[in-house]
C-alpha cells in the first residue's frame, strides 16, 4: 500500500500550492495568461499621464486657495499685499501653510476605504480594483476641469469634493496595491521582487516624462486641453484592461472561522429588534471597523512564526520602518518641493526607483527568505540616504544644499516599493490585497498627521527659524533607520550568496 506524504509545514503547503497555480498558469494561452508584460504598458501610460496633470493640479489647489484667502482678508489689507507681493503673493508662507492644511484635510478624508477595497480584491479580482480606480481618475479630472474654470462656485470646497469621492473610491491610492497584488498572483516568491521592480520602472519612467509633457503641454496648448488629453488617455487605459486577463485565483472564500462567525451575528441580529441608539452605535462600530480592521494583520501574533517570518513582531516592525519613513518624506518633501520647485521634484522623484530592478535583475534566482533579506537591506539603504539627504541641509543651510538634498533622497526612493514586496511575502497568498491596502490605510493616516504637523511648524517658525521642519525630519529618519535595521536582526546574520 502506498502512502502520499504532504508536508505538514504550512509554508510547504503554500509553496506547492504556488507551484500548482503557476504551473497552470504556464498551460494557458498568451492571451489568457497574467503577466507583468501586461500591466506594464498601462503602467506607463497611466504614471505619464498622472505626472503629467500632477504639477498643473497642485498649482491650481493653491491658486484657489490662495483666492480665497485674499477675498477673506480686510479689503485695503488685501489691496496692500496684493501690490507689495505681485506675483508671488500666492507663494507667501501664510499662504502655502493654509494650502498645506487643506491638502493634510483632504488626505485624511482619502483614506477612509482603501482596507475595504483592497481587501475586495482578494474576492473579486484585480480588475476590479484598476477599473473603480480609473472610473475615479476620471471624474477627478472632470472636477480639476472645473477648478481650472473662472466659473468655478465651489471654490475651495471644490477639493473636498473630490476628495470625498476619492474617500469613497479609494482613487489613485490603490493602483499600487492593485499592481503589485496582480504580479504576487501570477510570480513566484522568489522572483517577486525583481517582478516588482519591472512594475516600478514602469511607473518611474512614466513620472519622469509626464511632468515634462505636462508642462510644455501647459505652456503651450493651455490646462484645460490638457486636462481633456488626460481624460482621453485615462479611457484608453479602460479599453485596454478589457484585454487583460484575471491573476486571481477562481473560487477565492472567505476563511470557515470568519464565515461562521458572520453566520453566527446574522442568525444573532435576526432574533433580536435593535434599538435606534444600537443601530446608530452598530454604524458607528462599522464605520471605525472599516478603517481600523485592515491594520489589525499588523498586531503581534496575527500572522504565525514561520520560516518565512522569524518573530510574532515581524509585521509590526515592517508597519513601523515603513511609517516613520513615510512620516520624515511626506513633511520635508512637501516644503522642499516648494523651496526649490516643482518641476524638478516632480520630474526625477520616482526615477531612481528602477535602480532596484535593474539592481535585483542581475543577481541569481534565491530563495524566498533571501529575497526577503535582500529587499529589508533596500530598504535600509534607502532610509538611510534618506537621513542623509536631511542632514546636507542641516549641515550647510543654503539654497544649492536643497538641490543636494533632493539627489541624494531620489536614490533612496526605492525604499517603500522594496518594503511591499516583502509584505507580499510574509501573508498568506489569499490575503495580499488585503495586506497592501493596510499598508495604504498606514501610508495615509501618516502622511496627514505630517501634512499636519509640519504645516503647523512651517506657518509657526518660517519667519524665524525655516529649517527647524528639517530637524523633526531628520529624526524621525534616524528612527525608522533603527526600526529597518531592528527588522534585518530578525534574520540573523545569514550572508546573501551573490
Amino acid at each position: 500500500m502506498t502512502t502520499i506524504d504532504t508536508p505538514s509545514n504550512p509554508a510547504d503547503v503554500e509553496a506547492e500550492e504556488e507551484a500548482r497555480w503557476l504551473a497552470y498558469l504556464q498551460r494557458l494561452p498568451w492571451y489568457k495568461r497574467p503577466s507583468v508584460v501586461w500591466m506594464m504598458p498601462m503602467l506607463l501610460i497611466l504614471s505619464t499621464a498622472l505626472g503629467a496633470l500632477g504639477s498643473p493640479r497642485q498649482q491650481l489647489a493653491i491658486r484657489i486657495v490662495c483666492k480665497d484667502f485674499y477675498a477673506n482678508l480686510p479689503s485695503l489689507a488685501a489691496e496692500l499685499m496684493e501690490s507689495a507681493l505681485e506675483d508671488d503673493k500666492c507663494q507667501q508662507p501664510a499662504v502655502l501653510a493654509a494650502a498645506a492644511l487643506l491638502h493634510s484635510r483632504v488626505g485624511a478624508v482619502q483614506g477612509i476605504l482603501i482596507g475595504t477595497w483592497t481587501s475586495l480584491s482578494d474576492k473579486y479580482g484585480r480588475k476590479v480594483l484598476m477599473l473603480n480606480t480609473m472610473i475615479t481618475l476620471i471624474m477627478s479630472s472632470m472636477l480639476s476641469w472645473l477648478m481650472a474654470s473662472e466659473h468655478n462656485p465651489f471654490g475651495p470646497r471644490v477639493l473636498y469634493l473630490d476628495a470625498v469621492m476619492f474617500g469613497l473610491t479609494s482613487g489613485n491610492v490603490v493602483i499600487s496595491p492593485a499592481a503589485f497584488s496582480y504580479v504576487a498572483d501570477c510570480t513566484s516568491a522568489a522572483n517577486r521582487s525583481v517582478t516588482i521592480g519591472y512594475i516600478i520602472t514602469s511607473f518611474a519612467v512614466g513620472l519622469t516624462i509626464g511632468p515634462f509633457l505636462g508642462g510644455y503641454l501647459a505652456t503651450t496648448i493651455g490646462i484645460v486641453p490638457l486636462i481633456k488629453l488626460v481624460i482621453l488617455a485615462y479611457f484608453a487605459i479602460v479599453a485596454y484592461m478589457q484585454f487583460i486577463p484575471e491573476s486571481l485565483k477562481k473560487g477565492s472564500k472567505k476563511s470557515p472561522v470568519v464565515a461562521t462567525e458572520e453566520m453566527a451575528g446574522d442568525s444573532l441580529m435576526s432574533k433580536v429588534e435593535p434599538s435606534l441608539a444600537s443601530l446608530l452605535m452598530r454604524r458607528l462600530k462599522s464605520g471605525l471597523k472599516t478603517v481600523v480592521a485592515p491594520l489589525m494583520i499588523f498586531v503581534p501574533g496575527a500572522v504565525p512564526v514561520s520560516g518565512n517570518v522569524p518573530s510574532k513582531y515581524t509585521l509590526t516592525l515592517v508597519l513601523l520602518a515603513t511609517q516613520l519613513s513615510v512620516f520624515a518624506e511626506s513633511g520635508t518633501s512637501l516644503y522642499r518641493c516648494r523651496r526649490i520647485g516643482s518641476s524638478l521634484s516632480s520630474s526625477s522623484s520616482s526615477t531612481p526607483s528602477s535602480e532596484e530592478a535593474l539592481t535585483q535583475k542581475v543577481l541569481p534566482d534565491q530563495g524566498k527568505t533571501e529575497s526577503m533579506i535582500m529587499d529589508i537591506t533596500f530598504f535600509n539603504y534607502g532610509v538611510t540616504l534618506a537621513f542623509l539627504s536631511i542632514v546636507v541641509v542641516l549641515v550647510f543651510l543654503t539654497p544649492a544644499s536643497l538641490f543636494v538634498s533632493e539627489a541624494i533622497s531620489n536614490l533612496g526612493n526605492f525604499s517603500g516599493p522594496s518594503m511591499s514586496s516583502v509584505l507580499t511575502s510574509l501573508v498568506p497568498a489569499d490575503q495580499v490585497g488585503g495586506a497592501l491596502g493596510a499598508m495604504c490605510v498606514a501610508d495615509a493616516i501618516t502622511t496627514t498627521s505630517a501634512y499636519l504637523l509640519f504645516g503647523h511648524i512651517y506657518a509657526v517658525t518660517s519667519a524665524t527659524r525655516p529649517w527647524m521642519f528639517y530637524y523633526v525630519g531628520a529624526a524621525v529618519n534616524l528612527l525608522a533607520v533603527c526600526a529597518g535595521l531592528s527588522l534585518r536582526a530578525l534574520y540573523g546574520r545569514r550572508r546573501i550568496a551573490l
